[in-house]
């Protein structure tokens, strides 16, 4: 859904490209969490009902991390501010998991907090940049009209006199 109107620039680059990497690192966040999580169940008394729990809630937060990062290149490819403000709402769910692995499972390991605290550190420069992608596609649209509306006031002007 290509809007020609809109000539001046084009999608956010760094949004892309973040979401681009964001993509890369969950999957390998996926693949060592559930690892670590398969080591903890086995060398660790993990309590039954918190392992399902917490594989779970890892598939969870790789869902809406992909949902997120669809919205977002959609909204910015198409330069369209709601689905990129939706992205980032989920990028902020996201986030909330990020977080949960950090601190707030039942064993972490320092490898759980590194892996996450990237995932972190690579969401949170994500949702910055998608809030400057916002305010670009917001500019865009309005800046244009804004301009036209002067240059027709302005040639009003100049017939008048």
């Amino acid at each position: 859904m290509y809007n020609a109107e809109r000539t001046i620039g084009g999608a956010s680059f760094p949004f892309h490209l973040l979401l681009l990497i964001t993509v890369v690192w969950c999957v390998i966040w996926l693949l060592m969490t559930f690892s670590l999580l398969i080591f903890k169940a086995t060398v660790l008394p993990f309590p039954p009902a918190a392992l399902p729990m917490e594989i779970i809630a890892c598939f969870l937060v790789m869902a809406v991390e992909g949902i997120a990062v669809v919205l977002g290149m959609r909204g910015n490819f198409t330069e369209n501010s709601t689905t990129i403000i939706i992205s980032i709402c989920f990028l902020i769910v996201s986030l909330v998991g990020a977080l949960y692995y950090m601190w707030l499972q039942t064993y972490v390991l320092k490898l759980d907090l590194v892996f996450s605290a990237i995932l972190l550190g690579f969401n949170g420069v994500s949702v910055l940049c998608g809030a400057w992608a916002v305010q670009r596609a917001i500019t865009r649209t309005r800046v244009p009209q804004y301009i036209i509306s002067q240059q027709n006031l302005h040639a009003k002007e100049g017939k008048k006199k």
